[in-house]
């Protein structure tokens, strides 16, 4: 028969999807999702501001009592450390002791390792580019003191709660900037940064 397939060589599928946020495992980075903030629970151990100003280094910490105040919270943290020192917070100083499962969004407020000879802390920041190619797929974020630094997504932790209007959360000193930079985001030019930074 002249239309009859003849049974050649097999088919090969030379096609290979290419990696979906529904396969988390064929992705460099966690898949993209929504940002869900899970509510902090008493024994968790996180990250906690455990000085008074936005530019102090968090500390690990165990929550260890959960008040309402309000329409919120207040947890009671112990500080690891050979006193214990406890301290009352709120969810904006505190953070999640692990990485986030999902992409972070331009925008969230987080705390991010700052490495400086051989010492590494946590430092409250925020979220200003996504990974992508042009930045090796690393995050750009801006730290409260107004350093700038770009991080791999293990150099990040969520803070549990935040505004809306992230530049309300951070230290003074920079808010404005960042304020202007979120406003006009992705439509800016307002920091380069060189390679090694």
């Amino acid at each position: 028969m002249p239309h009859e397939m003849q049974d050649s060589a097999p088919f090969i599928n030379r096609y290979t999807p290419s990696p979906t946020k529904m396969d988390p495992s064929s992705l460099s980075f966690p898949p993209i999702a929504p940002l869900l903030r899970d509510k902090p629970t008493e024994g968790l151990k996180v990250f906690a501001m455990k000085e008074s100003n936005l530019t102090s280094p968090w500390k690990m910490a165990e929550i260890v009592e959960i008040k309402p105040k309000g329409k919120d919270f207040q947890y009671k943290v112990k500080f690891d450390g050979k006193e214990p020192v406890f301290k009352t917070m709120t969810g904006k100083q505190l953070a999640y002791e692990k990485e986030s499962q999902v992409r972070l969004p331009v925008g969230t407020r987080c705390i991010a390792v700052y490495k400086e000879d051989d010492e590494e802390d946590f430092y409250p920041a925020v979220i200003a580019e996504k990974p992508k190619v042009a930045n090796k797929d690393r995050y750009l974020v801006f730290y409260d003191d107004g350093y700038a630094s770009y991080l791999e997504h293990s150099d990040l932790r969520v803070v549990y709660k935040a505004n809306n209007d992230v530049w309300m959360d951070i230290d003074p000193g920079t808010r404005e900037f960042v304020k202007l930079y979120m406003q006009v985001f992705p439509n800016r030019n307002m920091v380069k940064l060189t390679e090694g930074a």
